[in-house]
């Protein structure tokens, strides 16, 4: 009787450690799909994912087997979006082609594509060229700098002067001949000679030989010189501190004639040069260099 007990007791211990086992197991397997459903990293989509796209793949490769027994080329698109496709790529040339077929293909192909460069050469030519002749699409003619017209007083050519002459001043060049921005005027205009800047009272010296056909002072150039040399050349000197000589005196190369100042319409001292034509403005830079000794 004793041994019948213990193995029935025996019996139910077996059972309940059964039950406890089923139930501990129906709880891990509850905990972990709720895991996996509300987990930030989506394993059983990726797992999905995979799946189909190995699927892909191995339709694509069945695909691509029933078209090389057919013959072709064939393009594989992957569906991105409901109605959006991207082309994946070209699977394979026509290589594949028996029969020497493949190397006519590859014939075919390098003429057609040449063809095509040769055209686009040609259109990208004729769009150059517009309506233009042949001259005129290679005109190899040298490109010359724009410039604006001077005044008719003035002009950029230079002359041949047949005289000794010199800077009346050395310094540093603040303005050069042409149209500029005014520095007091607010508007632009042609500036008839280079303006020399320089410590009040440098002495200016005579460009060359000459005599003062005229001297004074005006609102413009303050206190001026004006000096003709031979062959009607004519130089003017203005915005001057201090004048040395008077009209109708003889002057030489060299000589003082005046001191830098800053009389008239200037902004500091420095010395405002031109040469003359008779009443032709000339650039005074083609003939002197007053920024080196």
């Amino acid at each position: 009787m004793k041994n019948a007990s213990a193995q029935r007791k025996g019996k139910s211990r077996v059972k309940k450690f059964f039950l406890y086992m089923k139930v501990v197991l129906c709880l891990c397997i509850i905990c972990t799909a709720v895991y996996l459903k509300h987990s930030e990293t989506p394993v059983l989509d990726e797992i999905t994912q995979t799946v189909n796209q190995n699927l892909k793949v191995d339709e694509a490769i069945a695909v691509i087997g029933n078209d090389r027994d057919a013959g072709g080329t064939m393009e594989v698109f992957e569906k991105k979006d409901e109605d959006k496709t991207e082309e994946v790529g070209q699977i394979f040339d026509c290589d594949f082609y028996v029969d020497g077929e493949g190397e006519e293909v590859k014939r075919a192909a390098e003429e057609e594509k040449r063809r095509r460069e040769e055209e686009e050469k040609k259109l990208s030519i004729e769009t150059l060229s517009f309506s233009m002749s042949p001259e005129e699409l290679f005109d190899d003619t040298k490109a010359e700098p724009f410039r604006i017209p001077p005044p008719s007083s003035c002009s950029y050519e230079k002359i041949s002067i047949n005289f000794k002459y010199n800077s009346p001043l050395y310094g540093t060049v603040t303005s050069r001949y042409g149209y500029r921005d005014h520095p007091i005027m607010d508007d632009s205009n042609f500036h008839t000679g280079i303006d020399i800047a320089a410590k009040s009272g440098s002495p200016i010296t005579a460009f060359a030989d000459g005599t003062v056909i005229d001297s004074g002072k005006n609102d413009t150039y303050g206190n001026y010189i004006l000096i003709e040399h031979s062959d009607g050349i004519r130089s003017f000197y203005g915005h001057n501190s201090k004048l040395v000589v008077k009209k109708g005196e003889k002057v030489k190369l060299g000589q003082k004639i005046a001191e830098v100042g800053s009389t008239g319409m200037s902004t500091g001292p420095h010395l405002h040069f031109e040469i003359r034509n008779g009443k032709i403005r000339l650039d005074p830079s083609l003939y002197i260099s007053p920024e080196s000794v």
